[in-house]
């Protein structure tokens, strides 16, 4: 199946990413439990992960987390680790990972010396059974180096034998570079699963999975046929600029407006145009060459605040094409190859996602287009909130329905929130519960959803999409449209870093913009994921602010507390809502976080209710206003389903996707070990942007 169904614990199953071969690879599972008792688990158990990572302790405080690698019962905990370790290249283990780049609950005071230990304890279970694990192939002798010449007289060879109406359809893509660069064995598997995923997570409409085709059989040239990922449509005869509102915006701080991919300055009613999907999926060859000319652009239409375009940032796209006089592509004649990194780097950028992935400006337009459920009202969703998240504050989320067993998740994150002790409290405020936390995610104490309209004061009873968190004002007198500013009891206070914006320091229930995000995720018909950014007023964004939440992964160089959410600083001295703070985008940040398909979360309002209510939040921003108050208690499990329930649906959905990873690396891998330990496309952009083109970190990537 290529992934793994372990014990939960408690009589149930979690599904994990690796599933080791164990008879056909000739593993000792004997010899490497008793190796990794002395090593790995030792550590883990003197690092505190056991408190979590246990089945023995209660969920309620924190315990019985997936995975299990460090529970009181060492054989379960052996299995659950191995598919968190890549004893071939032990930096790539998640468990090293975890902690040098995520700063995961990090034993002692710096993630970097915690993830040393860490890798020091994985090599030292490595030396022990690293070598019952064959050497990954090559299908050419790293020393053979593979020239460009080659290469075309491969996809000569191969354009040859097409059918001469296939030809303008089928595209090749070579990781010969790569190989002459270097890269080992097993790296090079990292890129041919990256490949895969990276084509089919932007099929929007795929009705399966499709993989490339290895032409020569040696591992390196492949070709692929857009028509089985973008050769499908609903309706669509123009992709809309991929960007985000901010960089119109803002665009025009050197007299300059914000121009598409294509060089044409955007009108003012960009935002308002629609996509009008039919909801019925044709087949449509038109439609791939479209989304084709899209991404030979580049990304062009990314954050750039001060200038009308940013460089596409293309150099591994091979060919002679037609361009503009600003060097912009103008058609896609000519193009012969394109580096297999680049590819993968270029469909997974942002404001390329957007667009390829036909992401609407609005998230009500993209709701509908999912058919997502909404037959019961605010009834049609199952929510949970959850206190200790990725984000900077707290979490609420709800899941829905979708035809044909297909499902989605929409987070809702706010940006003035749970700011700790210590933390820039020049521009938010904070309020402390009777425990000291300190809170303000507003859902706490208005735990049950009140849905409104985002430009209007209007509650909402049509779409169901964006419910009320805390008011964002435009100026002095809410300004642009946005009432709700103005509700009674906003007790507003002003950003002084961003003029004309201010914040309602506490809940009103009304409409308009709201100091809100949020991320959403809906399963694709191949099983993969897709994914939507939203802001402050459910418009379409290409990256989310720093101050709701951060990619670690970008912020590599940056303080644990920095990178981890643990604090906040304002990067550029007052604001942290502009400047050098690059931001966790949609596309390959997305991708790279959800690694595994859905990350598993805990619905802690229920849990804590249920099991723990003395770790509620207390206070006048807690749950005290309603907590003794029967009908609401009875109304709040309604909506809230509890922990156990969350955990199977989560589980669920996770499978769905490592089934969809397990075919795509069955098929992409040459050697007999079909693991990868890293997030395939975010490694192979990673290498994209640090090593190979050393393309810069902008804003929103």
């Amino acid at each position: 199946m290529g992934y793994s169904i372990l014990p939960n614990g408690k009589g149930g199953v979690n599904y994990e990413a690796t599933a080791l071969d164990v008879e056909g690879l000739g593993f000792d599972m004997d010899a490497s439990k008793a190796a990794f008792e002395t090593t790995l688990y030792s550590f883990l158990r003197e690092s505190g992960c056991a408190r979590c990572h246990n089945s023995a302790v209660g969920e309620e405080y924190g315990g019985n987390q997936a995975p299990m690698h460090s529970d009181n019962d060492l054989d379960l905990a052996h299995q659950y680790a191995l598919t968190r370790v890549d004893f071939k290249q032990p930096e790539l283990s998640k468990f090293y990972v975890r902690m040098k780049i995520d700063r995961h609950n990090c034993p002692g005071t710096s993630c970097a010396t915690a993830a040393t230990q860490m890798l020091a304890a994985i090599n030292a279970w490595k030396n022990s059974v690293g070598h019952m694990l064959p050497e990954t192939p090559r299908g050419i002798p790293a020393a053979t180096k593979i020239s460009e010449a080659e290469v075309k007289q491969w996809i000569a060879d191969d354009k040859a034998k097409l059918a001469a109406a296939d030809r303008q359809y089928v595209m090749y893509t070579s990781m010969h570079e790569l190989h002459n660069e270097g890269m080992t064995a097993d790296q090079l598997e990292i890129v041919r699963v990256g490949l895969s995923k990276a084509l089919n997570s932007t099929a929007r409409w795929a009705p399966a999975l499709a993989h490339p085709k290895d032409v020569t059989g040696k591992g390196i040239l492949y070709k692929f046929d857009i028509r089985d990922y973008w050769g499908y449509n609903q309706g669509v005869r123009q992709l809309f600029f991929g960007g985000s509102d901010d960089d119109m915006a803002f665009s025009g701080g050197q007299g300059v407006s914000k121009r598409d991919y294509r060089g044409n300055t955007l009108a003012s009613n960009t935002q308002q145009q629609k996509y009008n999907f039919t909801n019925r999926t044709v087949a449509d060859p038109e439609h791939a060459l479209r989304i084709w000319e899209r991404i030979l652009h580049g990304n062009v239409e990314g954050a750039a605040v001060n200038s009308a375009t940013i460089p596409p940032y293309i150099d591994g796209f091979k060919g002679t094409r037609r361009t503009n006089a600003a060097g912009e592509y103008v058609d896609i004649n000519g193009f012969e190859w394109v580096e297999t990194a680049q590819l993968i780097y270029t469909i997974t950028r942002p404001d390329v996602y957007n667009a390829i992935m036909m992401n609407p400006f609005y998230a009500d337009e993209m709701e509908r287009n999912l058919q997502v459920d909404i037959s019961k009202g605010v009834d049609s969703y199952d929510y949970l909130i959850t206190f200790d998240a990725i984000t900077v504050d707290s979490r609420l989320s709800w899941r829905a329905k979708r035809p044909n067993g297909n499902w989605y998740w929409k987070t809702w994150d706010i940006f003035s929130g749970n700011l700790a002790s210590g933390r820039d409290k020049s521009i938010f405020d904070v309020y402390n519960d009777s425990t000291g936390r300190d809170i303000r995610f507003p859902w706490w104490a208005n735990p049950i959803p009140k849905f409104v309209k985002w430009l209007q004061v209007a509650n909402d009873t049509t779409d169901f999409s964006f419910i009320a968190s805390l008011n964002q004002t435009l100026g002095t007198n809410g300004g642009a449209g946005f009432a709700g500013s103005n509700a009674p009891g906003c007790n507003n206070v002003t950003n002084p870093a961003v003029p004309g914006f201010g914040f309602c320091r506490n809940y009103t229930g009304q409409g308009g913009a709201m100091q809100s995000a949020s991320e959403i995720i809906y399963s694709l018909e191949n099983g993969l994921q897709g994914y939507y950014l939203t802001g402050g007023f459910n418009q379409r964004r290409v990256d989310a602010f720093t101050n709701i939440v951060r990619d670690p992964r970008i912020l590599t160089g940056a303080a644990d507390n920095i990178a981890h959410m643990t604090g906040y600083s304002y990067t550029n001295g007052n604001s942290g809502f502009r400047g050098n703070d690059p931001r966790l985008n949609v596309g390959s940040s997305c991708i790279g976080c959800h690694q595994d398909g859905m990350n598993r979360t805990s619905n802690d309002l229920r849990l804590w209710m249920d099991k723990a209510p003395e770790r509620l939040p207390k206070g006048t921003y807690g749950v005290d206003g309603w907590i003794n108050n029967a009908q609401t208690v009875t109304r709040v499990k309604e909506l809230y389903k509890d922990n156990d329930y969350f955990k199977e649906v989560i589980e669920n959905d996770r499978q769905g996707f490592l089934s969809a990873m397990g075919e795509i690396k069955k098929t992409m891998m040459i050697g007999p070990n079909k693991n990868i330990s890293v997030e395939p496309i975010i490694w192979t952009v990673e290498h994209v942007q640090r090593v190979k083109y050393k393309y810069p970190q902008t804003t929103s990537n």
